[in-house]
């Protein structure tokens, strides 16, 4: 009998390290696999763009829906003393549905330096206004608002899990932390990087909240 209970441990514990592993990786190959495009209108993309299509597309069935849960697309807000520029991360295998699309256009990267220091913090509540007009923001400097969302629910109510996260970007340290006020962590700007989705931070949104969010 002890035998049994020693093996079927070793087997749950087998099984919870493979579990892990793969979705540990399905973390980061989605990150690496995504396609990058900037708008160029973003209330006329969310309210026309057919979201619903775009979160058919990504939408699992089953066991791969259960073990990974559904692929998301991240929203990002870039702000600069120069401006504001809009921008939608969508995994590379369903990006066709964006190509082509007016005021769409496929990017490598949303302009934020890789050579300054960083700030950056998850949001655990649905943020207010964030005033970017007054000039926190100096030359050099900027702020991004990252919305990682996944659909639970499409319809007239529709319902999202989502990751809200804000990074800043300055020459120092304390300069970055004090341009918002964040309360960093390594953590949050490696995810903020990866565009990766962590269950533990997420934050349920409706439609109508995702479009606050993201242009307020």
């Amino acid at each position: 009998m002890f035998e049994i209970i020693i093996t079927a441990f070793l087997l749950i514990f087998i099984l919870w390290v493979f579990f892990s592993y793969n979705r540990i990786h399905e973390k980061f190959s989605r990150s690496v696999n995504m396609a990058l495009f900037s708008i160029d209108d973003p209330e006329d993309f969310i309210d026309h763009a057919g979201l619903s299509e775009i979160f058919r597309h990504l939408h699992r069935e089953k066991w791969n829906r259960f073990l990974f849960g559904d692929p998301y697309v991240a929203f990002e807000k870039v702000v600069r003393l120069s401006g504001v520029r809009y921008y939608i991360a969508i995994p590379k295998n369903c990006e066709k549905i964006l190509e082509g699309r007016p005021g769409l256009l496929k990017v490598g990267n949303a302009g934020i330096p890789r050579d300054k220091f960083y700030s950056a913090a998850y949001l655990s509540h649905l943020p207010k206004r964030i005033n970017f007009d007054n000039p926190k923001v100096h030359e050099d400097e900027g702020a991004v608002l990252q919305v990682l969302v996944r659909h639970l629910h499409w319809g007239e109510n529709a319902i999202f899990e989502s990751n809200l996260e804000i990074l800043t970007w300055a020459d120092s340290k304390k300069r970055a932390g004090k341009i918002l006020g964040l309360k960093s962590s390594k953590t949050a700007v490696f995810d903020f990087f990866h565009r990766i989705f962590e269950n533990r931070k997420r934050v349920r949104i409706s439609f109508k909240e995702l479009k606050e969010i993201f242009l307020n």
